[in-house]
Formats: structure tokens, sequence, C-alpha cells
């Protein structure tokens, strides 16, 4: 299967990209409402937790240089444990991009169009998402380009417009060290930012692989910082409790942000930059379904696997009943418990054991 290739550059903004599409509006909120005004010091463990865990990833893709985690799983574990841990992050790839999907258009939903049905929406990100897939990951990787520097703008305008209005020792460092709080409030920060583990499976895209440590581990200093600087920005905002009791604070900000009586409604351009950087995740989390599900069932092409996205992303995003459910069961449960934790960490773990084990012997 041939991979296509793209730059450091573009490799670093995809990371930056995936890991703030959806946590930078759905996560800040729950970290506050644990951590209070300790939620920068969440931020720097979970970003120092995941740097950790990126250099274990990193460990094992050097051993196997030019090679997916779908390819060398096969010369570590055999033929068909290895198709086995091949199709494990095909499915959690697919996975990953209907939950988002889900979130995407609830949210939606939720808070511009409550009268409009979830289908339409989950239909036509759908489409996109496959898509992008479809033309593969270099195209991706320009659209993101052009995609993320407009969605970071949009995200950050109504931020400063709404400077005035904060007072400053809401977003002091810190007020008073609740140690269960922030430990509360790390778990679902390092969740999200791990989600960085898609580098296993795009590794070989990169076409300088020496520079595969450093732009992995930029993107994800950079995903940090944004994270920070939006959740310490909220804080100074809106304070502690008004941050902890709405559900999204991000556009709480932007509701409530009036320039001369004229101009309102922000929250509307801001779901709008959302999208954008989202559908960008949703195109990388379908391309490596796409390519890890094509090895490990023995396809020639990734892009024959792609119609059945076409009909489970709409199923999996659907299935939910509500956003309760998305989030309490869907993402926290399944996702940041059991899923993220095998991909970023168990499985990596193991296959480098492994691998060590058997090049000792050899």
């Amino acid at each position: 299967m041939i991979i296509e290739k793209i730059s450091s550059r573009q490799f670093t903004w995809l990371i930056v990209s995936v890991l703030v599409s959806t946590s930078s509006i759905l996560i800040p909120g729950i970290i506050i409402y644990n951590a209070k005004q300790n939620a920068w010091l969440v931020l720097l463990s979970a970003t120092a937790v995941v740097t950790a865990g990126i250099m274990l990833n990193l460990t094992l893709a050097k051993r196997f240089p030019g090679q997916a985690i779908f390819q060398y799983a096969q010369i570590i574990l055999g033929p068909w444990l290895g198709k086995l841990v091949g199709l494990f992050y095909g499915l959690t790839c697919l996975y990953m991009a209907a939950l988002s999907l889900g979130v995407i258009t609830q949210l939606t939903q939720i808070t511009i169009l409550p009268e409009t049905p979830l289908w339409p929406l989950v239909l036509g990100l759908t489409l996109l998402a496959v898509y992008s897939a479809w033309l593969g990951i270099e195209p991706i990787a320009r659209a993101n380009d052009l995609v993320f520097p407009v969605a970071i703008l949009i995200l950050v305008i109504p931020l400063l417009l709404s400077i005035p209005v904060g007072k400053i020792y809401r977003a002091l460092p810190v007020y008073q060290l609740d140690f269960s709080g922030i430990l509360k409030g790390a778990f679902p920060g390092t969740a999200c930012l791990a989600e960085v583990f898609f580098i296993l499976i795009l590794a070989p895209s990169i076409n300088k692989p020496e520079e595969l440590q450093s732009a992995s581990l930029k993107g994800l200093l950079l995903a940090g910082v944004i994270m920070t600087v939006v959740t310490q920005t909220i804080l100074f905002v809106l304070g502690i409790y008004r941050a902890s009791v709405y559900l999204f604070p991000l556009l709480r900000i932007t509701a409530e942000l009036e320039i001369m009586d004229v101009f309102e409604n922000f929250e509307v351009i801001v779901i709008s930059g959302w999208l954008l950087i989202n559908i960008i995740k949703l195109g990388v989390f379908t391309y490596c379904y796409a390519i890890c599900t094509a090895q490990a069932i023995g396809r020639k092409t990734y892009r024959t696997v792609l119609l059945p996205a076409l009909i489970a992303l709409p199923l999996l995003a659907l299935a939910p009943k509500n956003f309760a459910e998305t989030t309490q069961v869907w993402l926290e449960l399944v996702t940041f418990k059991i899923l993220i934790p095998t991909a970023f960490l168990i499985l990596p773990g193991f296959l480098l054991i492994i691998a060590k084990v058997k090049n000792s012997h050899a």
C-alpha cells in the first residue's frame, strides 16, 4: 500500500488541529469544574504525561522506520495477531471519528440550530469526512494549512474582545491546592491530548523520518499551550463559578459579547470556525481507519473500505439518545477509560517489550 507523504510542518499542525478541535469547547469547563483555578496545573500535568507517552510511542516507531503500527505489529506478533492489532486501531479510529461526529452535530444543534433534525448534519459531515479520506492525507494536510489559521483567528478574536470585562484575580495561577480536584480534572485533559496516538499510524507519512520526534512533540506542546490559554481566558472572563456552571463556557463568553449594541451572536461565528477544524479531525481519523483496516483485511487500496464508513459513521453518531449519554458513556467510559489508554499506552508498551525481547534473543 502506497502511503502519501507530508512535510514535518504539516504533520505538526495536523496534530494540533486534531487535539484542539473538539476539546477547545468541550474540555475547559470540565477541567475548571474539578480543578478550579488550578486548571493551568491540570493542563501542564496532562501535557507532561502525554509527552512521556509520546516518547514511548516514538521509541517503538523508530525501531521500524518507514512502517506504521499495523505493519510492524505483524513482524512482532506474527501475521494473525498483527492483523488483529491493525484492525483494533482501524476500528478505534472509526469510533473516534463517529464520536467526534456525534459531539460536533449535537453541540451544533444545542447551541445554534435547536429546531434542526440531527440526521442532516450527520449525513453532511459524514460525506465530507469520507470524501476527505478518499482524497488522502496529503490533501487533508494542505486543507489544514488553510483551515487552521482561519479557525484559530475566529476563536481568538472574540476572546480578545471579551478581555475588558475580565478580572485578573479570577485567573491567578493558584488559589488553593486541591489535589483530588486536580487529579479529576487531569484525567479528561490527558485523555484528550492522548488522541495523538494516531502518529503511530501516520508516522510513515512524514517525508523526513528523522523529524518525526520533533514534529510530534511540537504538535503536542502547541496544543497544550492553546488549551491552557483558552482555559485561563475563560477563567479570567467568567470566573470559577460561571465557568463551572455552563456546559460550554467558551460559547457563553461569545454569546454575551456585544459591540456597540450592534454586533452580537458571536457564538455562530465561533461554531462555524470550530466546525471547519473538526472537519479536518474527521478526515484524519477516517483516513487512519481506512489504511489500518485495508491492511488488516488484505486490501490493496484503502478506498474500498471507505464505503462501509458511509453507513457506519452515521449509525454510530446517531446511536446515543442525547448529549449526556454521548459524553458520559461514549466519551468518558468507552473512549477515555478503554480505547485511548489501550491505543496510546497499553498496546504500544506491550509491542515495545516484545520487540526488545525478540531482539535480545535474536
